[in-house]
């Protein structure tokens, strides 16, 4: 299984992508599930959250990564006092 760690939209918020097989990519933060990217036949990037909803799909699976990163802290906001 390859790792691959890039930044997080977050500020200091580091993302860490496994493949965990071919085309087939999943994302962590901080050891929380954030979402998957799959390549698709035609060899597009599907972009789902953790909820497996859709985010896009994207022909750079770095965009994909990004929009994935993205979608979860939509979902999940960090909380400033």
């Amino acid at each position: 299984m390859a790792m691959t760690t890039l930044d997080g939209t977050r500020a200091g918020a580091r993302v860490t992508w496994a493949r965990v097989e071919e085309g087939f990519h999943v994302g962590s933060r901080d050891g929380e599930f954030l979402g998957y990217v799959d390549r698709q036949r035609d060899g597009q990037y599907l972009a789902c959250d953790m909820f497996s909803r859709e985010v896009g799909v994207f022909t750079e699976i770095t965009a994909a990564m990004t929009a994935v990163s993205a979608a979860t802290d939509t979902a999940h906001p960090t909380v400033q006092p």
